[in-house]
């Protein structure tokens, strides 16, 4: 639907008078432009297509008849199609905070409650409608792309709460579980709280274990790549999609808007699992939950290092112990990176190393490996327990 620019300039001019509540006719150049992309973004509406729906529009009618309709007519029509989607936005609002789960994230918890109350707060569809206000931090499984205003909100919240309904099938402790699992300082960062669980929950189900539980074991891990070994990311991505399906279908009544959405994640694990495959690291893409008992709380980047002297008797007395013997003066007097690695270099040989490297968490192991990298950098020579634990040997 097209209006000429003076039919257009009369539809602003009005609402402009209207802004100023009849007392100017004049406003700042940005105030004009604010008003005249409200007008247009209204009248857009009128003149919606609706093969270009968004997710939740689909099922709403938006035709209305707007043959010969004036631009303020148009826009008037479009308007109160905008200040509907309001209402429904913040009925939608409601019935998420009603079954909401932060999973103590705090980036999840700012997005989706308090920046959805400050926006229901602060939006004006009257005179400043494109404008969303809020910056949407929280990562989606699928990015709402292309729509602004209220339209982008409305969508947002919609697929959220698709996000939500998939969450809400596990139980929060399991969910919290693979949480930590994936980072112990998971509640600070900027992260997709429903791809990290659809991962898990898909290698659960292609192992033949119950969802009451989410981690992948290593046992689960070598089946999964067994089942995958050899094929491409397209023959996997089918795979992922029939399985996601199947549990969409058995779970959750066969929401075809559920299957959908979450579909759109199924291309990235396909890839993400292929490469960790290839590269021998699943288990950085299906994560284990690990029983507390078994993770050493002394972490080795966290500790002071010895006295030189101290480290040196330490380092003659190892020489002449066994490896178990060896191990086991690490546990009780090792408290530091640093220390570790001298160690390493003089008491450690081939595969032993990899016991010490049992000892690591998975953030000093990865400590260890961008040191080493950086002096790959610089081609100088490493030692043999670096190369044990760069090259995985």
């Amino acid at each position: 639907m097209k209006f000429s620019e003076e039919e257009l300039l009369q539809v602003v001019a009005k609402r402009v008078r209207k802004y100023t509540s009849n007392e100017s006719t004049s406003v700042t150049y940005q105030t004009a432009r604010q008003i005249l992309s409200s007008v247009l973004y209204c009248i857009q509406e009128v003149d919606f297509d609706v093969s270009h729906a968004t997710a939740y529009e689909k099922s709403y009618e938006l035709s209305e008849g707007n043959n010969n309709l004036t631009a303020m007519k148009a826009f008037e029509i479009g308007l109160n199609k905008k200040k509907d989607k309001i209402k429904r936005a913040k009925k939608l609002f409601a019935s998420l905070c009603v079954r909401f789960e932060d999973y103590h994230n705090d980036c999840y918890r700012e997005t989706i409650i308090d920046g959805m109350k400050a926006f229901f707060e602060r939006y004006d569809v009257d005179f400043d409608a494109t404008n969303h206000l809020l910056t949407l931090d929280y990562p989606l499984i699928c990015e709402v792309k292309n729509i602004q205003g209220i339209d982008l909100i409305y969508e947002y919240l919609y697929r959220t709460s698709l996000e939500q309904e998939f969450l809400g099938y596990f139980s929060k402790e399991e969910v919290e579980k693979i949480l930590i699992a994936y980072h112990r300082d998971y509640s600070g960062l900027i992260i997709n709280i429903a791809s990290i669980v659809l991962r898990n929950s898909l290698g659960r189900l292609l192992t033949k274990q119950d969802l009451n539980c989410l981690s992948i074991g290593e046992m689960q891990r070598i089946e999964i790549e067994e089942l995958f070994q050899d094929k491409e990311q397209d023959k996997i991505r089918q795979i992922l999609n029939d399985t996601l399906q199947s549990f969409v279908m058995e779970q959750f009544k066969g929401d075809i808007c559920l299957f959908e959405y979450l579909k759109k994640d199924i291309n990235e694990i396909a890839y993400v699992l292929m490469l960790g495959i290839k590269q021998h690291s699943l288990q950085q893409v299906l994560i284990e939950v690990k029983d507390p008992k078994s993770i050493q709380e002394k972490k080795y980047r966290e500790g002071g290092s010895m006295e030189d002297e101290a480290l040196r008797e330490l380092i003659e007395v190892m020489k002449k112990q066994s490896l178990e013997a060896r191990i086991e003066l690490i546990k009780k007097r090792v408290k530091s990176l640093s220390d570790l690695k001298e160690l390493l270099q003089e008491c450690f040989y081939q595969e032993e190393c990899n016991r010490v490297f049992a000892l690591l968490s998975d953030e000093e192991r990865n400590v260890l490996i961008e040191e080493i990298k950086k002096k790959l950098d610089f081609d100088e020579a490493l030692y043999e327990w670096e190369e044990r634990l760069i090259y995985k040997i």
